[in-house]
């Protein structure tokens, strides 16, 4: 049966479009590109549900598995796929494969015979089987045989036994990566007898060869900092040489030969190209300066005329599937229309916002967004640092991703954002956002940052036990538990340990004025936290390993409290069914007496010193469309008219159509009550921003409470300590 493929030409070579050369960050971004290329897509559309997932590369031909349902008959038929990459004309090679076996794995060798994992699932004894097939480049069976002890061997019963990847060398041994109790690497022969199997990397994330014919398990780096290969080398039967320096992205990684035998790695945001003896990757293009969802394609591969393809695949709001062959040709960057670049830092690129900043880059005229990602590499604190050092440097990026971690309050102090106050009442207006949502990055009347979608933390708790009226201090938390029996907790883990981090996080604004440049460490409230801290356990103390569930403890009165972080309106009534009784979210204690905390899930900054606020704000003007806030089912979204959707969808919801649990408790959904909706409407505007904290103090506090807990000083003593050195770090810091 030979099918041709219908080609639909999606978007022409885009001469409207920066490509993949980099440009200069900050200042004026209209300067002469970086380098002297571009790598320009070409889309063209792939019609009648053909949909290559996992393709094999092998030469200019990729493979692919296919199954049928055929309705009438209702059986299912396999084949195999062979697709020319460079005129996408597909011929279909027929399996004749047993409709109580599919296949789970597949590789394809240099004479383009098939090598196959099968399995098939047994009902009534709840086993599988496992066969390796190997089928000649028409389709014949040139072996069949039962591997199913094999694959089991050392690994545990049959069936919890999985493989990940299955690969063949030079010499025709296969080798299978196997996930069970433990993971293993399967060697067997050509005729599927097994040759050894070695341990391996719990965190392996498969195999892959080079253009020699080699094996290697692709696995996290020794130092925890991006990936390497390990060789599995049959002459010796155990693991060989290692090759590092593979970095480790944020998002899907792949990995696959060229043309040449080279190896291609898309790893997050960056495909590169591995070289085997000086072990470094060298840079091909950056996906979203192409104007390709990273986190969408597969099956990367090089062309004999330079050319790369790739293969996208998405789902519309109606999930029908839409997969593209995107052809990116290397064009000088002279011969590309270049669009005024604007940099957007960012420690890690949320998937929703990858997917909004290349259809941004795809349909503005005038702007262009390429991301600088600094958590790529793996290093984490390395990176964070970096990514402070350079927002607060004298040529900063246009856009800031403001949920890196950093300390929002310094920037702020030093004039590193720029207001969008105006910018937002040009726009949606202040009137259709979330008002307590908005003021999280709000001073003194002006908003810093702009939060896309938020969730809320609190404390829950009986109201017979802490009343209907939201907020307390640690008076109150003191008079509750001097009213319940000894040893009873306020909340799960309410250790020493946790606790003075976590109160001084929420309430770090009761002793610091960064308005003023003061603080009050050595006030009165302060030494009565610490003291108040004091009357708890350390978890040494406490026992850490209880094993008794959350539901169990609160229904028997050990804990009083229950901590929730609240994204959606079933986040709440799961957590306040918990108590089978009416709750209050009381909140964090706190001086003001308001403990319940409103985060930013996004949220985005523009620099004040960018030169193209303009186009900046453009791009976070079309993150707070109805179409972009609507689709945020994760979080509440900060537009009030897409709130107010998900709060009617969330009466509506079918009852038992979906189901949490948490340790020894479950919850079956349920349509909620317009008092629920109110109460969490209630909520949601009482929270107040969580206080922007900085490591460094809490650091400080941590360090010189130790002695005071430790009955070594008392607590006005390290209260004073306390004071004298976080008023010198404010000083020269804010």
């Amino acid at each position: 049966m030979k099918r041709w493929l219908a080609c639909v030409l999606g978007l022409a070579m885009l001469l409207s479009l920066a490509g993949c050369g980099s440009k200069e960050s900050g200042g004026d971004n209209s300067a002469t590109p970086a380098k002297d290329y571009v790598y320009v897509p070409e889309y063209k559309t792939l019609e009648d549900n053909v949909s290559p997932y996992n393709g094999i590369v092998v030469g200019e031909k990729m493979y692919y598995q296919n199954s049928n349902w055929d309705e009438e008959t209702q059986t299912l038929s396999n084949s195999i796929n062979i697709m020319d990459l460079n005129t996408l004309e597909i011929k279909e090679i027929p399996l004749s494969i047993p409709d109580t076996m599919n296949i789970a794995r597949m590789t394809v060798q240099k004479d383009e015979s098939f090598v196959m994992l099968l399995n098939s699932w047994n009902e009534s004894s709840n086993t599988q089987t496992w066969h390796l097939a190997i089928m000649d480049a028409s389709g014949n069976e040139i072996l069949n045989r039962d591997i199913t002890n094999i694959l089991s061997q050392g690994g545990g019963d049959s069936q919890y036994t999985y493989p990940d990847s299955v690969k063949v060398d030079s010499d025709g041994n296969i080798f299978v990566l196997i996930s069970a109790e433990n993971q293993r690497a399967v060697v067997l022969n050509t005729q599927g007898e097994k040759l050894f199997d070695i341990s391996v990397n719990s965190w392996s994330q498969g195999l892959c060869q080079d253009g020699e014919g080699r094996v290697f398990i692709i696995c996290h780096a020794d130092q925890g900092n991006g990936y390497m290969l390990q060789q599995i080398d049959p002459k010796t039967k155990a693991l060989g040489d290692s090759y590092t320096g593979i970095p480790g992205g944020n998002g899907s990684m792949e990995m696959s030969l060229g043309s040449d035998g080279s190896v291609l790695i898309s790893s997050g945001s960056i495909l590169y190209r591995y070289d085997f003896d000086s072990q470094t990757c060298e840079e091909i293009l950056n996906w979203i300066d192409c104007d390709i969802n990273s986190d969408q394609i597969n099956t990367v591969a090089s062309l004999s005329d330079g050319r790369l393809v790739t293969f996208s695949q998405e789902y519309d709001a109606d999930f029908n599937q839409k997969t593209e062959a995107v052809y990116l040709t290397k064009t000088p960057a002279s011969e590309v229309k270049q669009k005024t670049v604007l940099t957007y830092a960012t420690f890690y690129l949320d998937y929703q916002l990858r997917a909004q900043i290349i259809r941004f880059n795809k349909t503005n005229e005038t702007y262009r967004i390429e991301v600088k990602e600094y958590g790529a590499g793996g290093d984490y604190e390395t990176a964070q640092t970096q990514l402070n050092s350079d927002i607060v440097s004298g040529n900063p990026p246009d856009l800031i991703d403001l949920n890196n971690g950093g300390d929002i309050s310094s920037y702020i102090s030093k004039g590193i954002l720029a207001d969008l106050t105006s910018y937002i009442d040009g726009s949606v207006g202040r009137e259709g956002l979330i008002s307590s949502a908005l003021n999280i990055c709000a001073q003194d009347g002006k908003i810093y940052g702009m939060p896309l979608s938020f969730s809320i933390q609190s404390l829950l708790g009986r109201t017979s036990d802490v009343g209907p009226d939201m907020g307390w201090t640690v008076s109150d938390v003191k008079d509750l538990l001097a009213s319940k029996p000894a040893g009873t907790l306020l909340f799960d883990y309410a250790y020493r340990e946790y606790l003075l981090p976590s109160f001084l996080t929420m309430d770090i604004d009761s002793y610091i004025d960064l308005s003023t440049g003061t603080c009050s460490f050595d006030s009165d409230s302060f030494v009565e936290l610490l003291e108040f801290i004091n009357t708890f356990p350390s978890a040494e103390q406490a026992g850490m390993g209880n094993d008794e569930g959350i539901y169990s403890k609160i229904s028997s009165g050990k804990i009083l409290l229950l901590s929730i972080t609240m994204s959606n309106v079933t986040d709440y009534l799961a957590h306040a069914s918990m108590f089978g009784a009416p709750v209050t979210a009381i909140g964090f204690p706190s001086a003001s007496g308001n403990g319940t905390l409103i985060d930013a899930s996004m949220m985005l900054g523009i620099s004040e010193k960018s030169q193209n606020k303009d186009g900046a704000w453009e791009f976070i003007e079309g993150l707070l469309s109805e179409e972009f806030q609507d689709s945020l089912d994760w979080n509440f979204p900060i537009r009030k008219s897409s709130l107010d959707k998900q709060l009617e969808e969330a009466k509506t919801m079918e009852e038992g159509s979906a189901t949490w649990g948490w340790d020894d408790f479950t919850y079956e959904s349920k349509p909620a009550t317009e008092e629920e909706i109110a109460t969490v409407c209630a909520i949601i505007d009482s929270a107040r921003p969580r206080p922007s904290h900085n490591e460094e103090i809490l650091s400080i506090v941590a360090e010189d409470a130790a002695p005071f807990f430790a009955g070594q000083k008392s607590a006005r003593e390290v209260a004073d300590i306390i004071q004298s050195r976080v008023q010198l770090y404010v000083s020269e810091n804010y």
